[in-house]
Parts: C-alpha cells; sequence; structure tokens
C-alpha cells in the first residue's frame, strides 16, 4: 500500500486533470471504498493494528477482526515455538545443572574451586564464539558426526542433521545458559547443613528417601531462582537461534530484529516486544503465586 501511494505521488507531477480518473488509471485500488476506508482507520494517531498483525489477525475496511490470510500466520507459531523451547532448556539446565551444583557445594575446597572455575569458564568466551563452536560440532561434516561414525554407531552416508534446526538451538542455548542455572542452585546448596542428612539416616531413612524428603525440598528456592532466571534469558536471546537454528529453530526475538533492521517495520517489531513482556509479566504473577517471589534466593 505504501509503494503504491508513493508511485501516485510521484506520477501526479505529469498528470492532467481531471485527477480522480488519473489515479484511478495509475492504480485502480485508489477507485475502491475500503483503500480510502483503510487509510483514514491508520492515520490516526493510535491503531490496534499492528498488535492484530502480530496475534496473525487483521482488520476488515469495515472494522471486523479476521485471521490472516494462511500464507501470513506465522507469529503465533514462533511465539509457541519461543514458550515450549525455552521450557526445554530450562528443564535440561536443570537436569544437568543440580548434580554440578551438588558436587560444587558438597566437595572440598580444593576440588569445588577448580570445578567453579570450570562453570565460570563460559563467561570469559564470547558468546559469538561459543555459539560458532557449536556450529562446528554439530553440523554434518562436525567432530561429533566424525566420532559417531569412527567408533561405528552410524553409517557415513547417515549422519545426524543436530544443527540449523530445533536440536542445534537446544543445544547451544542449553550450554550457554547453564551457568545461570548452576550458580544459583550452588548458593542455597551451599547453606544447607550436611548435619540434615546425617540426621536423616541416622533415623533410618534410605539415600534417596532421605534426599527427597529433606534435601531436595530445601534447594527448592535456588531451583527457583535458576528456573526464572534461564527461562527469561531465554525467550529474550535471537543470535543463538539466528546462528545454529535455520528456520525451523528461530525465536519470535529473531523476528523483531528482523523488523527493527531489515524491513523497518518498526511498529510491527515494538508490537510484537510488547506482547513478549506482557506475557514474561504474566508468568512473572503466576510464578509469585505459586512459588513467591520472596523465596526466591540469588546468592
Amino acid at each position: 500500500m505504501r509503494s503504491a501511494i508513493t508511485r501516485t505521488a510521484r506520477n501526479l507531477r505529469t498528470m492532467d486533470p481531471p485527477y480522480k480518473e488519473a489515479m484511478i488509471e495509475a492504480n485502480a485500488r485508489w477507485g475502491e471504498v475500503d483503500t480510502w476506508k483503510l487509510i483514514e482507520r491508520e492515520a490516526t494517531p493510535l491503531t490496534i493494528s499492528y498488535y492484530l498483525m502480530a496475534l496473525d489477525r487483521q482488520l476488515t475496511p469495515d472494522g471486523e477482526i479476521v485471521r490472516a490470510p494462511e500464507n501470513q500466520r506465522i507469529h503465533v507459531n514462533l511465539f509457541w515455538r519461543t514458550f515450549w523451547m525455552s521450557a526445554v532448556i530450562t528443564g535440561l539446565t536443570l537436569l544437568l545443572g543440580y548434580p554440578i551444583a551438588f558436587l560444587l557445594a558438597n566437595l572440598p575446597l580444593r576440588h569445588s574451586n577448580l570445578l567453579m572455575i570450570l562453570v565460570l569458564l563460559p563467561f570469559w568466551t564470547s558468546l559469538l564464539v561459543r555459539t560458532t563452536t557449536w556450529i562446528a560440532i554439530l553440523q554434518s561434516q562436525g567432530v561429533l558426526n566424525d566420532v559417531m561414525v569412527a567408533i561405528g554407531v552410524i553409517a557415513d552416508e547417515a549422519r545426524w542433521q543436530m544443527i540449523h534446526n530445533k536440536t542445534g538451538t537446544i543445544v547451544a542455548m542449553t550450554h550457554i545458559l547453564l551457568p545461570f542455572m548452576i550458580l544459583p542452585l550452588y548458593s542455597v546448596m551451599k547453606t544447607i547443613p550436611p548435619s540434615y542428612m546425617r540426621a536423616a539416616r541416622s533415623l533410618g531413612g534410605r539415600p534417596f528417601l532421605c534426599f527427597r524428603r529433606v534435601y531436595f525440598p530445601l534447594t527448592i528456592p535456588g531451583i527457583a531462582a535458576g528456573g526464572i532466571l534461564v527461562f527469561i534469558l531465554s525467550i529474550g536471546y535471537y543470535i543463538t537461534p539466528a546462528l545454529v537454528g535455520g528456520q525451523s529453530g528461530r525465536f519470535i526475538t529473531n523476528y523483531i530484529a528482523f523488523h527493527m533492521q531489515t524491513s523497518l517495520n518498526w511498529g510491527l517489531a515494538a508490537a510484537i516486544a510488547s506482547i513478549l513482556l506482557f506475557v514474561v509479566i504474566i508468568f512473572y504473577l503466576i510464578f509469585n503465586r505459586l512459588i513467591g517471589v520472596d523465596k526466591v534466593k540469588l546468592g
């Protein structure tokens, strides 16, 4: 629509009266009432069109909200993909980070300090370097596939495709965000006296039962802190999904960056970003209702 207006304005300089017929001749859409209704509606200071577009909806010339055409429904699927992949990444960081934090909190100081250095080492490396390293590891001719072929796990012609898809995004982001789960867990586990577990064992409890009934409930504030930190960081990432995600592993934040830098559709980018912020606030309120922010410990 904007390009049609520009072309018509350029052609008006060479047009002769009557201008109405000349405009219609330049572009038949100027003779449609719906076109002028659209211009009148979008010329107002406030409009909901961008928010509807961000939710795969659109306004008809009569003001009715309808679903966008099939080939334009991309944003809602991207929102869902961003949320569920962020939840998967949060779960994987918890699964990997919990035993590491447990070791950090219970090993002798000499060994725990060395392990802590290894945990903090990624912070001393550029995010771009860490992401591109995973490209070298996960690609079809990469390190991991070469090892699998060498030991006979897979055939050379059946190499795994682990990059430029959802798998690449999940693996790379789990590695990058793992320290953000370990550190809150460690800060909580370090304050749990070892005598609690010894007392539970002395009362006849089996190791797993003592862990489930005594130790694990005490670490819930650390789990909550690490979970909300990793989840919110995952939602806002766009560099890693852009490099290793391909088409199926990109997040909604990649399209915010696209509209800001490439398409220059800043209104749509702002609408998507504000919806994302609103959803994050809703998650935060639910989290506060179920667990309580006052129970979260970051150190």
